[in-house]
């Protein structure tokens, strides 16, 4: 049997699109198989690739769950004649029982109909995820048999058996001893989930002899990004190595093709084997994952992922150009740098905005970036007299006090003001710089440099921009970002020698407070430690704590932003803006 993944990249609502992008890659495999002879061949798209992944409040529309089961029967037709071709295709279909009016379904398509339909079993409601909202659990295990092989099915969330559930869908399957278990996924990417559905999917296989085909989407929707990464974890792959494991591409799409067979192994009796026979987006095999070794570059993956989702939002959502405020500092030269990569530096727009504050190497410095990354469309606007006329005119009537946070913000909400009138003049996307360290203590203007249509780096702390920053020279093997730019104490540059050490603890020690704060990331030590702690660390923890609390109306008012950690601010991050809750549990 062959078994055919496709990693691509679906949009939102977009029937017509998505269909036909289904259709393509069903012709593209009918092509190759006609040259190989007659034999079963299985081509699987993710969860819910008809209509796109996440859906949301679309499914509340009755007109769109009706043009969608049209687009299915329009799969379910080219499938007609081809008697050895079985297509999985993620879908919304009609709940025709009790319960929720949807099911997040996987359909069977053969010889134009729909000879089997999987339902979805575990409905994620944390994080990003509201499936329960919509969608009703189906009840039955995922097995459907084709030509001899018992193919056993999980949806996304299927595999993350926990203590939220009372089902385990994995184990249904490895009672039933199927041949291969086929998951298709809309899993977001973030800070170790490959690492974590790898590890998952060595559990499911463990002491099996089945194999776990892992079939993953691609792309940005929203600010959710989809790595691809589909993957295969067996007991018995090639060589016979246990827990094999082979990933495709990253961030792209790609076709994968797998020959499946049935072979007799001493001590195991008859297992399902493979081997890669078909890749038809890369010259090269598919990446064998050393797991006990691990390369993980971080500043590469957040790289990679804001590229990813910059492209995409921009692509879906028609902008053609970005624009960005390039101030000389860490924040925006990393932006810009991912703006290149993934529009390209002719679609790129830089304005740098001094004012009297403005160091003559931040400006010098954005220049020298522009040049390096080949973007000519730049342009320096200086704010210095609509800062002054501003001010000249609101002293007249509030009266004079001693310049503070107020003339600052003024500079920042200038800043944007132009921004934002670029963008209407030319209809470029502004893309907003701040990153998350700043964004979780309200270390940023609203109106101001929180202006903007996407957000690529607010999930990304502080340290992590300096990352992003150093793999963006590795990679160009020379200096891109200015040395300059990277090496330069973090300043806003509003007021007269400022630094954000003004204002804030120095990033290495902000960033690991806050990822305890928001994430739980931090060795619990810090937690025990606290109860210990001296009254000056313990009043840095309770500052930093009131901070974030007191600032989430800034958040919600932010442009959103590339989803780079399990807890995002954001949909899957709800906090109240009015509350009073104190540091506690130390």
């Amino acid at each position: 049997m062959i078994l055919t993944l496709a990693q691509l990249d679906f949009t939102v609502g977009d029937l017509e699109g998505n269909t036909q992008k289904i259709l393509s890659t069903l012709e593209e495999q009918r092509r190759l198989i006609g040259s190989e002879g007659v034999e079963t061949v299985c081509i699987a798209f993710p969860e819910l690739a008809l209509c796109g992944y996440p859906p949301l409040d679309l499914l509340d529309n009755q007109s769109f769950i009706e043009q969608q089961l049209d687009a299915l029967q329009e799969v379910c037709r080219a499938t007609f004649g081809l008697l050895h071709v079985y297509v999985f295709l993620g879908y919304v279909e009609k709940n025709s029982g009790a319960g929720k009016a949807l099911h997040n379904s996987v359909a069977v398509c053969h010889n134009g109909q729909v000879i089997y339909n999987y339902r979805k079993r575990l409905l994620p409601t944390y994080d990003v995820f509201d499936e329960d909202r919509y969608f009703e659990p189906g009840k039955e295990a995922g097995i459907v048999t084709i030509e001899g092989w018992r193919i056993g099915l999980l949806v996304c969330e299927d595999i993350w058996v926990t203590n939220r559930y009372n089902v385990d869908p994995p184990a249904e399957l490895r009672k039933t001893q199927v041949d291969v278990i086929l998951s298709l996924n809309a899993s977001p990417s973030s800070v170790g989930k490959l690492e974590a559905r790898i590890t998952r999917a060595e559990e499911i296989v463990q002491r099996q002899s089945a194999p776990l085909f892992y079939l993953n989407q691609v792309g940005g929707n929203d600010e959710l990004v989809f790595d691809g990464n589909t993957f295969v974890s067996s007991e018995w792959g090639r060589q016979y190595h246990a827990q094999t494991h082979v990933t495709g591409d990253a961030f792209k799409e790609g076709v994968y093709s797998f020959r499946l067979d049935k072979k007799l192994i001493p001590n195991w009796g008859v297992c399902t084997t493979w081997h890669v026979v078909r890749d038809i987006h890369k010259k090269s095999p598919l990446t064998l994952i050393d797991k006990e070794n691990p390369k993980r570059d971080f500043g590469a993956f957040f790289y990679d992922q804001a590229v990813c989702g910059v492209r995409d939002y921009m692509r879906k959502c028609g902008f053609k150009k970005a624009v960005i405020g390039s101030s000389g500092g860490i924040d925006s030269a990393v932006t810009m740098a991912i703006a290149v990569e993934a529009v390209g530096a002719e679609n790129v727009i830089a304005i740098t905005m001094p004012s009297e504050y403005s160091s003559v190497g931040s400006v010098d410095d954005s220049a020298v970036l522009c040049s390096n990354l080949g973007i000519e469309n730049f342009k320096t606007i200086p704010i210095r007299d609509q800062f002054q006329g501003f001010m000249d005119t609101f002293n007249e009537h509030m009266g004079d006090e001693e310049a503070g946070v107020t003339e600052q913000n003024v500079q920042a909400r200038i800043r944007g003001q132009i921004l934002m009138a670029v963008s209407n003049r030319t209809g470029a996307l502004v893309l907003s710089t701040g990153n998350k360290s700043e964004l979780s203590v309200g270390y940023c203007t609203i109106y101001g440099d929180m202006c903007g249509g996407l957000a690529p780096i607010s999930d990304c702390y502080k340290m992590e921009v300096y990352e992003i920053a150093r793999y963006v020279n590795r990679k160009a093997q020379g200096e891109v970002i200015p040395v300059s730019i990277i090496d330069k104490a973090p300043s806003a540059e509003l007021a007269p020698g400022q630094k954000d050490t003004d204002n804030l603890p120095p990033y290495e020690i902000l960033d690991y407070v806050l990822k305890y704060l928001i994430e739980g990331y931090v060795s619990v030590n810090l937690h025990v430690g606290m109860k210990r702690a001296p009254k000056k660390t313990r009043a840095l923890l309770e500052k930093i704590h009131g901070m974030l609390m007191r600032t989430e109306f800034k958040r919600r008012q932010a442009a959103i932003g590339l989803k780079m950690h399990d807890k995002a601010f954001g949909q899957g991050r709800r906090y109240p803006i009015a509350s009073k809750v104190k540091l506690g549990g130390f």
